[in-house]
């Protein structure tokens, strides 16, 4: 993995959490049955960050592309 990587995740879960949010106040069903979910994907961000750096300390991930 790369900073690439980890950018193109951060892109992917911002869309999902778009694309969630949108079903959420579109249809009741969804946000009834799926409000777990949402929280858990609003958090998943600072997570991603957080491995990110803990994988760069560990010199498992590289800061190039």
């Amino acid at each position: 993995m790369n900073q690439s990587d980890f950018t193109t995740l951060q892109n992917l879960l911002a869309k999902l959490d778009d694309a969630a949010h949108k079903a959420a106040t579109t249809d009741g069903k969804f946000k009834k049955y799926n409000t777990g979910s949402i929280e858990v994907l609003k958090d998943l961000p600072v997570h991603l960050r957080q491995l990110e750096q803990a994988l760069k300390n560990a010199k498992v991930v590289s800061n190039s592309n």
